[in-house]
């Protein structure tokens, strides 16, 4: 009888063959899922980058934080308050992504450390030292600058810096984003924030605070040295006038009364010199009256000089005392100064507390 070969696959290695092409076919799939997963975290963090650093710029331009944009247009709201949402001002933000415009953006209330509330999507001012304009000293007291700036330059920068340097805890958050990661319309992770602390440290919040809160205060202080330096000398000139004063009165006494020793001395040699005619024994004590009366006359000359050297000394004292006098009063009039406006500033003073204003503003640089 005729034996025929079996050909082909047997059932089991048919079997064996479709469950490797399942196993096969499983691994492949699950590498492509983790790569779309991958791929759509690394768009959602890109995204929250770009998200982090437009936010950034714009505080540092704005000094402030952006409000939520009310719909998908992407404009920022006109106003909002603390813990406002919405969708992520892209437009505002310069984002081309329109995808951001799906995710959900709130800037949380905000308080600092010791319980002030802050709205940081609205500038505010810096608070500084201030100097007590009536005694040019040190007030002791830390209010805002006055604004807004005399040149136009803002204090806004300043003024959020301020607020960002005394955060209440180090999670303390300037916005959040939250969205359904990997679907189109949000490519983004739920709880993406900014902190307080990050925002001041990007910046550059601590140096450039520092310098703006520190010019105000300087700059007046430096202007109340100097206007004490200028006070002191005019008490300095005020001393030499009086003293030229009483240089040239002393002078005039004392020129009258060597007049009259001079007319005694005078009297006294013709009185001599009647003597020494009539007795030439005598002549001894004529000569001696002539050189006291000649002696009398030279110091009656010198006072003359002195007389022509005290009137020039008075004359420059009062020019130098009315000098100063006018320069210190067009800086400022001390309170109970007659002859301006008692405890007013003057034009120059005013002028110092715009350069003062100015140097807050000056103290804002871009990080």
């Amino acid at each position: 009888m005729r034996r025929y070969r079996q050909q082909g696959f047997s059932l089991l290695e048919a079997a064996l063959a479709v469950m490797l092409l399942g196993i096969i076919l499983v691994l492949y799939m699950g590498l492509t899922r983790t790569a779309s997963q991958n791929s759509v975290n690394a768009s959602a963090q890109q995204l929250t980058g770009r998200i982090k650093d437009s936010v950034i710029a714009f505080a540092a331009l704005n000094g402030r934080v952006p409000c939520p944009a009310a719909d998908q247009s992407g404009v920022e709201m006109a106003t909002c308050g603390q813990g406002a949402s919405g969708r992520v001002p892209y437009a505002t933000l310069g984002l081309p992504a329109y995808v951001a415009a799906s995710v959900t953006y709130t800037t949380p209330a905000y308080v600092s450390a010791h319980g002030a509330s802050f709205n940081l999507t609205r500038t505010r001012l810096p608070n500084v030292l201030q100097v007590d304009g009536t005694q040019l000293q040190p007030a002791g007291s830390i209010q805002p600058v006055p604004g807004p700036s005399p040149d136009g330059r803002s204090y806004a920068l300043a003024g959020l810096c301020e607020a960002l340097l005394d955060p209440s805890g180090s999670a303390s958050t300037v916005y959040s984003l939250s969205g359904n990661a990997g679907t189109a319309g949000a490519a983004t992770s739920s709880g993406e924030s900014l902190y307080a602390r990050e925002l001041s440290a990007r910046l550059a919040c601590a140096s450039m605070y520092s310098a703006s809160a520190r010019s105000y205060f300087n700059v007046l202080a430096a202007f109340n040295a100097t206007y004490r330096n200028f006070a002191d000398y005019l008490s300095i000139i005020t001393i030499e006038f009086d003293e030229a004063g009483y240089d040239l009165e002393n002078n005039i006494q004392a020129i009258v009364y060597e007049a009259v020793k001079v007319s005694v001395k005078l009297a006294q040699a013709y009185q001599a010199q009647g003597a020494c005619d009539e007795d030439p024994a005598k002549c001894t004590q004529a000569a001696i009256a002539w050189a006291n009366y000649g002696i009398e006359g030279s110091y009656e000359v010198n006072n003359a000089a002195k007389l022509v050297r005290y009137t020039i000394n008075l004359i420059n004292a009062t020019s130098n005392y009315t000098t100063m006098q006018q320069l210190v009063n067009s800086i400022y009039c001390p309170p109970g100064q007659t002859g301006c406006a008692s405890g007013q500033p003057s034009g120059y003073l005013v002028n110092v507390s715009i350069r003062a204003q100015d140097s807050v503003a000056l103290g804002n640089f871009m990080p």
